[in-house]
């Protein structure tokens, strides 16, 4: 497995490549992959820099590093949240836009301090209602890995380093030269692709240097929205306007002038409800946005507040108060797991502690997922294995690719479902087809969300949809498609891609049947073979064509499995694949002759919630 727990970390010296470490004389690889295997990819991480001679000195040392095989930062990949509410996995058109009114944000901070090696095994997946990530650490400047990077900006979320002060000697030397800081952090987020940093003081400050302290967090501000797209800078409740290292837990007089410096707080997280209604009063007088103010709660206990049982009324009073949330050490969860660290390295046990923990992981953040805002897909094409970024071997073609050791890499996780999948389907590390692992469902009685999109589709195109799956004893498996008209959203349709002999459309609903293998070869995708029979270990592959009369919006993705009552039949579903067909890409006869049309507009066939009498759709 790769070494997380033990691996050293190296300076500008020296490498981390997969199982080895390499003295680098040439700087030309530095930063680069070293295995060609898929599944073991690892990149570059940097230990933290503990002194400002370092990190003036930084960029110089590592000029020739090139990062640019991370994914760049794409805000354009996912839209405005929305909240779902107790109704995350149903597959309807319920849901609450947010607005200027019940708009919050979510920060979410994986603390390197208190978990140390757990830390380098823990794996996170819920990106869609995350707004803001953080790396922070308890060195003087944190660096987030690339691998963190990676899976970060893959599902459209700013990353952040922490700038932590806890040397008064190294705070005031910073501040002799704060313009040389400044721009050397500034530079580290341009050369390592990450979007700013949190500071955090955590040290006296005498009161001569209180004007120097602002002065370099407003303009490393200023140059951070300057210089880094989707750019900020969060000030960490801290030290006061004497320079007193004392947390307030709200804002107020003795931190305002911090605030006034980055429009944001994240405030600890010994609070109460008297320190949310003093904020939301300071808030107002200086006509700032509740939003601003992120109230921390962790999820260690560690804090009067910060229990797994408080997890929701803390939810609760600041969603209430209009507030976003600032959640602490996630990791946590998987620290209760330590015992069964060992069996991630054995091909036996790993998979009995992985399930577990994703399944106790994904239960905490379904309980809280009501009151955060769920960002929806919003760009084509669309791929997905589901790989969590870990596993015991890797698949391809539901063949193993490697098996003599297992790995973590954050850099390979794919992009994640919307909405916690607890109830409805587990991650499957056993029958897989691609990745580290499968979705094996295990609700069989109704249909239920895995994404929630908002992605326009014209009439001058076609939508392509492929998927890999396995089922056992006569299960079947359709991918729902929710589709609603592009100005009034109440109106909506549901396209059913399974096994179906033919298309048919009526009010509300569609089935679509599949290509067969010849016309789909034209649209064939390597993770995706176009062939009739089963690929291996009982997989199959479908491919799926239509075209709708005019604009439709995609709104969802659903799944729905049926198998007889008295057997234990299971589904797996193993990747899926949109696409959108331009007009300028011609069709092949064979496509065209099977590709699905959806008259929904001309045959007026949208199921109209808004009408007193019209039909509602039931699932059955």
């Amino acid at each position: 497995m790769e070494q997380w727990s033990n691996a050293k970390k190296y300076s500008v010296e020296e490498l981390r490549i997969d199982e080895w470490a390499i003295p680098i004389t040439d700087y030309s690889n530095f930063g680069r992959r070293k295995t060609t295997d898929p599944g073991t990819e690892d990149f570059v991480e940097l230990e933290p820099i503990h002194s400002n001679f370092l990190l003036l000195s930084f960029e110089e040392s590592v000029r020739h590093i090139s990062w640019k095989q991370v994914i760049p930062l794409d805000t354009k990949v996912r839209g405005e949240g929305v909240f779902l509410n107790k109704q995350a996995c149903q597959l309807s058109k319920l849901q609450d836009p947010t607005n200027a009114l019940n708009r919050r944000e979510v920060l979410v901070c994986l603390n390197v301090m208190t978990f140390d090696a757990y830390t380098k095994d823990y794996r996170f997946l819920h990106w869609p209602v995350v707004d803001y990530f953080c790396f922070y650490g308890n060195n003087y400047v944190n660096i987030p890995p690339s691998g963190w990077i990676w899976a970060a900006h893959r599902h459209g979320v700013p990353i952040f380093g922490t700038y932590v002060a806890r040397c008064p000697i190294l705070l005031e030397e910073a501040l002799s030269q704060m313009d040389l800081i400044v721009k050397a952090l500034v530079n580290l987020c341009q050369l390592l692709c990450f979007e700013g940093w949190m500071i955090s003081i955590e040290c006296e400050v005498s009161p001569e240097k209180m004007a120097p302290l602002l002065s370099f967090v407003s303009k490393l501000r200023a140059a951070i929205e300057m210089e880094i797209p989707a750019g900020r800078v969060f000030w960490c409740d801290s030290v006061t306007s004497t320079g007193e290292y004392l947390k307030q837990c709200e804002l107020n007089e003795e931190n305002i002038q911090f605030y006034r410096c980055t429009q944001n707080i994240v405030l600890q997280s010994d609070w109460n409800e008297a320190k949310l209604e003093r904020t939301a009063a300071t808030l107002r007088k200086e006509k700032g946005d509740l939003l601003s103010a992120f109230f921390r709660f962790d999820l260690n206990g560690r804090d009067r507040l910060g229990r797994f049982q408080n997890s929701i009324k803390l939810a609760e009073q600041l969603t209430n108060g209009g507030f976003s949330m600032a959640i602490f050490i996630p990791g946590l969860r998987f620290r209760t797991f330590r015992k069964g660290i060992a069996a991630l390295r054995d091909s036996i046990g790993g998979n009995t502690v992985n399930i577990d923990f994703l399944d106790s992981n994904d239960r905490w953040w379904g309980r809280v997922s009501e009151f955060l805002a769920i960002h929806p897909y919003r760009k084509l094409p669309i791929y997905v294995d589901f790989c969590v970024g870990m596993g015991n071997d890797f698949f391809f073609h539901g063949l193993k690719r490697r098996v003599s050791k297992a790995f973590v890499n954050i850099a390979r996780q794919s992009l994640q479902p919307s909405v916690s999948i607890q109830g409805n389907a587990v991650h499957c590390f056993r029958e897989v087809f691609a990745g580290s692992n499968s979705l094996c469902l295990t609700n069989y009685e109704r249909p239920f969300r895995i994404f929630l999109a908002d992605i326009d589709l014209t009439q001058s195109g076609s939508l392509l949809v492929a998927y890999a799956f396995k089922v056992e004893d006569g299960a079947t498996l359709d991918v729902i498609l929710r589709f609603c008209h592009p100005k009034q959203t109440e109106k909506d349709i549901y396209i059913f891609c399974g096994d179906h002999n033919s298309h048919v459309v009526c009010t509300g609903r569609g089935y679509v049947s599949s290509l067969s293998p010849d016309a789909a070869k034209q649209f064939e995708i390597n993770e995706i073979p176009a062939v009739g029979d089963s690929i291996n270990f009982g997989w199959y592959t479908q491919y799926y064509l239509m075209h709708f009369d005019g604009d439709v919006k995609l709104k969802d993705i659903g799944l729905k499995s049926e198998r007889a009552p008295i057997t234990e039949a299971k589904t797996f579903l193993g990747n899926i694949h949109l696409k959108h067909i331009g007009p300028h890409v011609p069709l092949r006869t064979a496509a065209l002759q099977e590709r699905a049309h959806i008259n929904v507009h001309s045959g007026n066939f949208w199921n109209d919630s808004s009408r007193s009498n019209g039909p509602q759709i039931q699932f059955n």
